[in-house]
C-alpha cells in the first residue's frame, strides 16, 4: 500500500471511530433527558388532563369516624380529623389570611384558593396548584359524592366541605402540623362569626357575587348548586357587615344578614380549624 493510500485509510478509520463516539454520546444524552421526565410525571388536575377526576393522590386521608358512622347508618359519613388538637392559636389567624385571587389561573378553584389562604395564615407556604394536584380527593369515601372533588378546579369543578376538609388535612398531615380542618356544616352562623373573632377563620359556602340563590327552601346539606362559591370568613364589624376573603375579588365586606341568609339557603356548609370546631 502506498503512503498516500495508507494515510487515507487511517483517516477514514479515525473518522469512523469519532462518528461512533459522537453517536453514542448523543444516544446516552437523550436517554438521560427522557428518563427523569418520565419518572417525574405526576397526576394533574388541569383542564389539559381529561382523566383528572380519576386521579387518586397517595396522601389523601381516608379515616372515617366510627362513632359518626354508627350513629348515622344509611347517611353519608363525616370525616373525622386525624390527631385533633385543642390548642389555642398563638395569634389571630383570621387577621393573617392574605388575599389570594383564583383568576386567571384557576377559574373554578374558589375552594382551593380559600383553603390555601387559611394555610398561609397558619404559616405555610402552600401553593394552590400543588393543593389541586396532590391533595384534592378525586376518589370518594364509601361512594359519598360529598367526600370527593367533582371535576377540575381549572374548568368546571366543585368541592363541598367533606372534600375540602380532606384536602386540608392531607396537607397538614404531610407538613407535620397538629392542626386539622373539620367539617362544621350546620353550625349556626353566629358561632362561625364568634370563632373568627377568636382567631379561627372558616371556609363558608355562599354564591358568586353574594347573589340571592333564589331557592324556595334551604338546600339539603352537601347539595351541589348553581353559583356555588367558597370564601373565608374573617370577622364582623359594628356596622352590620362581615369581613371575608373572596378569592374572586380579595378582602371585602358584605352585609352580615344577607351573607347569613345565603349561607343558610345554600345548606349551611362550612369548614373550620379543629381548634375552633363547632357542633
Amino acid at each position: 500500500m502506498s503512503k498516500p493510500s495508507a494515510r487515507i485509510f487511517i483517516a477514514c478509520v479515525l473518522f469512523f471511530l469519532i462518528a461512533v463516539v459522537i453517536l453514542a454520546l448523543l444516544v446516552f444524552g437523550i436517554a438521560k433527558v427522557i428518563a427523569p421526565a418520565e419518572a417525574s410525571a405526576e397526576p394533574c388536575a388541569t383542564a389539559e388532563c381529561p382523566d383528572a377526576k380519576s386521579t387518586v393522590p397517595s396522601n389523601i386521608l381516608y379515616g372515617v369516624s366510627e362513632d359518626v358512622e354508627s350513629s348515622n347508618a344509611g347517611t353519608p359519613s363525616l370525616l373525622a380529623p386525624i390527631a385533633p388538637s385543642r390548642e389555642v392559636p398563638s395569634h389571630d389567624y383570621s387577621s393573617a389570611v392574605p388575599e389570594l385571587l383564583q383568576y386567571p389561573e384557576m377559574p373554578a378553584g374558589c375552594e382551593v384558593y380559600s383553603l390555601t389562604a387559611v394555610l398561609h395564615a397558619l404559616g405555610f407556604d402552600a401553593d394552590p396548584h400543588a393543593i389541586a394536584r396532590e391533595h384534592l380527593p378525586y376518589t370518594a369515601v364509601d361512594n359519598d359524592p360529598a367526600s370527593v372533588y367533582s371535576g377540575s378546579p381549572y374548568a368546571n369543578g366543585e368541592g363541598l366541605p367533606p372534600a375540602m376538609a380532606r384536602a386540608g388535612n392531607s396537607y397538614l398531615q404531610q407538613n407535620g402540623s397538629n392542626y386539622r380542618f373539620v367539617d362544621s356544616s350546620g353550625a349556626p352562623f353566629e358561632e362561625l362569626v364568634d370563632l373568627s373573632h377568636e382567631g379561627f377563620p372558616a371556609l363558608v359556602w355562599t354564591t358568586v357575587g353574594q347573589t340571592d340563590p333564589g331557592f324556595a327552601e334551604p338546600l339539603q346539606r352537601y347539595t351541589f348548586y348553581s353559583l356555588e362559591h367558597c370564601v373565608v370568613l374573617l370577622g364582623s364589624n359594628e356596622d352590620g357587615t362581615v369581613r371575608i376573603m373572596d378569592p374572586q375579588i380579595g378582602h371585602t365586606t358584605v352585609d352580615a344578614q344577607a351573607f347569613e341568609r345565603i349561607y343558610e339557603q345554600c345548606g349551611s356548609m362550612a369548614v373550620a380549624l379543629e381548634g375552633g370546631h363547632v357542633s
